[in-house]
């Protein structure tokens, strides 16, 4: 092969690379656009926030906002299934505060609800778990801290 095949040869490559790799980075700019929106709502609710279950009211109202917020992110279609499981459980981890809170209600009055209080709990971890296990799948760097247990 001669010196200019080889140089076309090589030139072909890099271009060809070159334009997969554009691709790519187009992806990851529009995944680092839905992280730059979704992390500062996560750190701020984090600061919201104290210990999982401390207080399940606030904890469920400053969690149920940020849902509402991280929903209305527009998400690139390829990535939408990935945030869309991570914004579920986000969701998710709202509703296991809120059985958390009513159950703590129940329990001033009723001594055999208390033990509810401690299922409603674990939910409540669990579903943090699962909302940090998604955000890190996603790439989303605060909001995969989850809530401190």
């Amino acid at each position: 092969m001669t010196v200019v095949r080889m140089s076309c040869v090589a030139v072909a490559a890099v271009l060809l690379l070159g334009g997969c790799g554009e691709s790519e980075k187009a992806l990851t700019s529009a995944k680092r656009t839905v992280a730059d929106q979704a992390n500062p709502i996560c750190e701020e609710t984090l600061k919201k926030v104290g210990d999982l279950g401390g207080d399940a009211a606030a904890e469920r109202d400053a969690v149920q906002s940020a849902a509402d917020r991280l929903k209305a992110i527009p998400v690139p279609g390829d990535d939408e299934p990935t945030y869309r499981v991570f914004q579920v459980q986000v969701q998710n981890l709202a509703l296991n505060l809120e059985d958390v809170h009513q159950n703590r209600l129940r329990a001033g009055s009723d001594p055999s609800a208390a033990a509810q209080v401690d299922k409603a709990l674990e939910r409540a971890r669990k579903s943090n778990e699962e909302l940090r296990k998604a955000a890190a799948k996603y790439g989303l760097v605060e909001c995969a801290q989850g809530l401190t247990e």
